[in-house]
């Protein structure tokens, strides 16, 4: 490898690192430490997660810049979280109190029934339904996708940590396939208010312009 290739190898590695530091940086100032904060009020109280925060798995981040509540009478029994400034669909699923594992997903186009069924054929792909839970849906934030006030959500377990999930609403039917992560595999970074702008993408662009 070339002198010149090391260099842009270290210039890269240094950018990606130098851009990690600042999202945390920006996250605690906004939203205090890195660890769990005191509960936000309302309908996020019991879940671990709320709109705003910056959660990363591994190597990934992701801003929950709006969400989906689901809630049987007035329990909430979790939240469908949506961080679209990845590039993709992305969401992931916290649970209302004791659970504290998360299911990190991508959103997933499939010919499903209108009712979800017991078990999930994707591909290679098996997965199981482990819950059909009738809800009561609330949308928090512009960039939520349109559902009724109503619905049911299935949630499929397959194979190690394989896990999917199946919004069915009206006339809609949404489908979200990835992993369950278990309580100590993600870290909450801080919050960042989305109506307020800013945020891990706009810490990128200015990172790049600089």
């Amino acid at each position: 490898m070339s002198a010149t290739l090391v260099l842009v190898a270290a210039l890269v590695a240094g950018a990606a690192a130098a851009t990690t530091l600042v999202r945390r940086a920006w996250a605690r100032q906004r939203g205090g430490s890195g660890s769990s904060p005191a509960a936000p009020p309302g309908s996020f109280a019991e879940l671990p997660l709320a709109p705003g925060d910056i959660v990363q798995v591994g190597a990934q981040e992701r801003w929950l810049r709006a969400a989906v509540v689901a809630s049987e009478g007035t329990a909430v029994r979790c939240a469908i979280f949506f961080a679209p400034e990845a590039g993709h669909a992305t969401a992931v699923v916290a649970f209302a109190r004791p659970r504290r594992e998360l299911l990190w997903f991508e959103a997933r186009e499939a010919q499903l029934p209108a009712s979800p069924p017991s078990r999930l054929e994707l591909g290679r792909l098996l997965l199981d339904r482990v819950a059909l839970l009738p809800v009561e849906l609330r949308r928090y934030g512009p960039e939520a996708p349109q559902v009724g006030p109503s619905g049911k959500l299935a949630l499929y377990a397959g194979a190690g940590t394989e896990a999917a999930a199946v919004l069915v609403s009206g006339q809609v039917v949404r489908l979200w396939v990835g992993r369950r992560i278990e309580p100590g595999g993600y870290d909450r970074l801080g919050n960042v208010d989305p109506d307020e702008g800013g945020g891990p993408s706009d810490l990128d662009d200015r990172l790049a312009s600089g």
